[in-house]
């Protein structure tokens, strides 16, 4: 699947603000997963829609929704934000080694602060957080990045700067 760029990593860290920053040429086009899975499955809220599917089916969904995108944009090259729906599921890591990732890396306190000022509600602690967005197999999906941007103490204009390089 060449020409899909994904840009990973774990919630909290401005990826999708970030994508919409970046300026591309025309032959790019960014799409957010969570929202194509949205629309491709007539839903209107990720979050509920992943709790009533599971992360199995979840994860299928992605699959389908990252070939139709590649289907609708046959000369286009796709920059796909991947929401953690779509890497919960611990045998993604096979289907997203076929493409280009690009991680996005924050020290992970820093992204659980963010966290905390986007959602003040958030339920989960510290170690909560943590074991979720950095269980075993998303670190080996990190780690098989092709391109990583340390935005620890980048404003998401900076970071979108460094993505367009």
């Amino acid at each position: 699947m060449d020409n899909i760029f994904l840009v990973i990593r774990p919630s909290g860290a401005g990826k999708s603000k970030t994508v919409d920053k970046i300026n591309l040429p025309d032959n790019f086009i960014v799409r957010h997963l969570d929202k194509v899975i949205c629309n491709h499955n007539n839903e209107s809220r990720i979050s509920q829609y992943l709790n009533r599917i599971q992360n199995p089916a979840f994860f299928h969904k992605s699959v389908n929704s990252i070939r139709k995108l590649k289907d609708e944009f046959p000369d286009k090259k796709l920059i796909i934000d991947i929401g953690a729906g779509s890497i919960d599921y611990t045998d993604c890591l096979d289907f997203y080694s076929n493409f280009f990732k690009i991680y996005l890396h924050a020290d992970k306190e820093i992204l659980y602060n963010r966290i905390l000022q986007k959602n003040p509600k958030e339920t989960r602690d510290l170690k909560e957080y943590l074991a979720s967005e950095y269980s075993p197999h998303r670190i080996k999906l990190y780690a098989s990045a092709n391109f990583t941007v340390d935005n620890s103490k980048l404003t998401i204009e900076q970071t979108a700067n460094a993505l367009e390089k």
